[in-house]
C-alpha cells in the first residue's frame, strides 16, 4: 500500500510540473526546463 502512495504523488507532482510547463511557457518569470525524466520503477514482490 506504501508503494501506491508513493507512485500516486510521484504522478502528481509530474502532472503539476507538466501543467506549469503548458500553461506558463509565454510568462517572462516562468521556470525553464531542459529535461522532463520520469524513472521506470521495476519492483520483484
Amino acid at each position: 500500500m506504501k508503494r501506491i502512495v508513493e507512485i500516486i504523488n510521484d504522478e502528481i507532482q509530474a502532472s503539476k510540473t507538466l501543467d506549469e510547463i503548458l500553461f506558463n511557457s509565454r510568462s517572462k518569470h516562468r521556470d525553464k526546463f531542459t529535461c522532463l525524466h520520469r524513472p521506470l520503477k521495476l519492483y520483484e514482490e
